[in-house]
């Protein structure tokens, strides 16, 4: 069994393949890294293969050899594509702690990081600077140390972690690594919980953060590209609708993941709080009302009470297997859905086009010639809730 860690069809058993179609298992990933990075090994991440294998002739590796820097490199591939999968699998996250330095800012640092929440690399690097520190003490448990209460766990930490030592410590671990977390695309309510934990993460980042996400609500900044914190990355979950823009009695909940009906007597629609005009995005939606369409639109939709896909604005998959724009190129599209199935859309802005999943089946592309503008996502309904939910990458 070689050490062919791309993650991609026809790779190595050392990952488990898709298991029930919503996870990766990635049991013995830590094994794999332990081999792949011993000693946690770092130095030759960017060495060229040719330093390895001067004629380009190696030989077939048996499992117990220690690979090149071509297979750590397959290895930070793998993890890169399947990040989300990795993090939730008791394996996989052993595994991530084990990364020396290079290699956790080669992964924080990719734009083709498939995560859920920008959140969740941080506290990644906040459980991998821990573990580091706690190996200085015999016994003691690392993990998530102190984040864990910004997911409701417990507070209950030892002494020596909430010592100046420990944060002085944490602090001189994190300094290479918090630059490449993009904090911009952590929703406003975690920041605030990140500025009131102590001072981590830099206040610098926290007030760019900050700064960007009022400027996005002002709808004439264009964040400069070379900022990799301000820039999306290529597959980048909307866990947000916009509180601004939408139509009437729609009350926007559960942090911004949820859209509710107060009066169903007629059709309103909810935009998305994040918009996107280059690369590749998908995002998925949990139906919990009636007479669903779903969507994608630009801000200057004009039809908020009314049927999605009704103006030049916008372009909605209908509950009725249908499609339709207000531009143009509606007509029979796909299966019918309702509530409780899940909804996954892609939208390929560099082929300006949009494709729709119902639980998980591609349904082929709906529309193509988008305009060369911001689409956000967008949902019109008459009754019920509409949920933003993890997408199940694996599918997509």
């Amino acid at each position: 069994m070689g050490l062919a860690l791309a993650g991609d069809k026809g790779g190595a058993e050392d990952i488990a393949k898709l298991s029930d179609g919503s996870r990766v298992r990635y049991n013995n990933l830590a094994e794999v890294i332990a081999k792949l990075f011993p000693d946690g090994t770092d130095d030759d991440l960017k060495e060229d293969d040719e330093k390895n294998d001067p004629k380009g002739k190696g030989k077939e590796k048996d499992a117990g050899e220690v690979g090149n820097s071509t297979d750590r490199k397959k290895c930070l591939a793998g993890i890169i594509k399947h990040f989300e999968q990795v993090i939730n699998s008791k394996g996989g996250r052993e595994g991530l702690l084990q990364l020396p330095e290079a290699a956790v800012i080669e992964i924080c640092k990719s734009d083709d990081l498939l995560i859920e929440d920008e959140m969740n690399l941080f506290l990644f690097v906040g459980a991998w600077a821990d573990r580091r520190v706690s190996r200085e003490h015999e016994g003691a448990k690392s993990g998530f140390g102190k984040w864990e209460s910004l997911y409701g766990g417990s507070k209950d930490l030892p002494d020596w972690k909430t010592s100046t030592a420990y944060a002085d410590k944490m602090k001189a671990l994190l300094e290479p690594l918090l630059p490449h977390v993009r904090f911009p695309m952590i929703s406003p309510a975690m920041l605030i919980r990140l500025e009131e934990e102590g001072d981590l993460v830099p206040s610098w980042l926290l007030t760019e953060a900050f700064r960007h996400q009022m400027l996005l609500g002002q709808g004439f900044y264009t964040p400069p590209a070379e900022n990799e914190r301000l820039r999306l990355r290529k597959y980048y979950t909307v866990s947000e609708w916009d509180p601004n823009l939408h139509g009437q009695n729609i009350i926007v909940t559960q942090g911004g993941k949820q859209v509710d009906k107060s009066n169903q007597g007629w059709y309103s629609v909810a935009v998305g709080r994040e918009g996107y005009s280059r690369g590749r995005h998908c995002w998925a939606i949990r139906v919990g009302g009636d007479e669903t369409y779903i969507g994608v639109a630009q801000r200057e939709i004009t039809q908020l009470d009314n049927y999605l896909g009704t103006d030049a604005y916008s372009w909605a998959y209908y509950y009725t297997g249908n499609k339709a724009a207000g531009s143009g190129g509606g007509g029979s599209y796909g299966e019918s859905y309702s509530r409780g199935d899940v909804i996954g859309i892609l939208l390929d802005m560099d082929k300006r086009e949009v494709t729709f999943f119902r639980n998980g089946k591609k349904l082929g592309v709906a529309f193509t010639n988008l305009p060369n503008s911001k689409l956000y996502p967008a949902v019109g309904w008459r009754a019920g809730s509409q949920t933003f939910v993890p997408v199940n990458f694996a599918l997509l």
